[in-house]
């Protein structure tokens, strides 16, 4: 039976990556830094849970042993774990990555995931990079908004492409079960329609029978908020940068259909998401 081993416990994408593995019949190896199972209470007790620190080089080796197939999520990747990667013979690995890669000019997204991707590509073993867009879960932090009757945001109408986390796990699992199929691509992999907050607050008030209005928000006033809410800095500098490119015509991302491609279903939409968790905003 196949090994998979996820280097992640926190990620929302890695927890499904875990559930859809296990769907599949695959085993299931989770590295963590703590790998105490009371300190990952989302993680089945199906999955083994080892030792695995990117910054300490010692836990490589084992983590990796025996293992086929590796999910990373975006972020920095020790490239001494990529080297011993290749040499514990895994035969694939999946790259959480961006959709920012594939956007003109530098941002944090792409400062954090092109040296990851590079060390990938050089190691010789097949990969997969998912370019997903702005995760549906970040719109949760609308919930305050809606419960207290009023949304504030800044670019409120400007509409961009969002990626279902489940999505992205799904395919990743479908590149450990299709490795021929998939190796060496970088698919965007976001909903085919793309949502301003216009549109998502429309869509909450109608499900919830609501007339909550958006307020329109300057960029200095909307960081002071997302501050309060705790999204870090370098996220939403960068997200607001990304909606000025779109409004100055530097970014002009074509929507796919490269999910249902790959899945052999539709992408789920914001509408999906928001039945799986609509007690966020009640």
């Amino acid at each position: 039976m196949s090994l998979v081993l996820v280097t992640a416990t926190t990620e929302e994408v890695a927890q499904y990556v875990i559930e859809y593995s296990l769907k599949q019949n695959l085993t299931v190896r989770v590295g963590s830094p703590n790998p105490k199972e009371n300190e990952t209470p989302k993680i089945s007790k199906d999955v083994e849970l080892v030792q695995l620190d990117f910054n300490d080089t010692s836990t490589f080796t084992s983590a990796l042993n025996g293992v086929d197939y590796v999910y990373i999520p975006s972020g920095p990747t020790n490239t001494a774990f990529i080297d011993q990667a290749k040499k514990s013979g895994v035969k694939f690995i999946v790259y959480n990555s961006s959709l920012f890669m594939d956007i003109p000019g530098e941002s944090f997204f792409r400062s954090i995931n092109e040296p990851s991707e590079l060390a990938i590509k050089e190691c010789g073993i097949p990969y997969l990079f998912m370019r997903g867009g702005e995760y549906f879960r970040n719109l949760a932090a609308l919930g305050e908004g809606i419960k207290a009757n009023e949304v504030t945001t800044a670019y409120a109408g400007i509409q961009t492409f969002y990626s279902s986390e489940r999505d992205l796990a799904e395919v990743a699992v479908a590149a450990f079960l299709r490795p021929d199929e998939l190796a060496g691509t970088t698919p965007i992999l976001t909903h085919p329609e793309k949502y301003s907050m216009y549109d998502v607050v429309n869509i909450i008030n109608k499900k919830l029978g609501k007339n909550v209005p958006v307020i329109e928000l300057t960029e200095e006033v909307a960081a002071i908020n997302c501050e309060r809410l705790g999204f870090p800095k370098f996220v939403y500098e960068t997200l607001f940068k990304y909606r000025r490119d779109i409004i100055a015509g530097v970014v002009d991302i074509k929507p796919t259909t490269n999910v249902e491609k790959i899945l052999g279903k539709p992408s789920r939409s914001f509408e999906d998401w928001f039945a799986e968790n609509i007690a966020i905003f009640q």
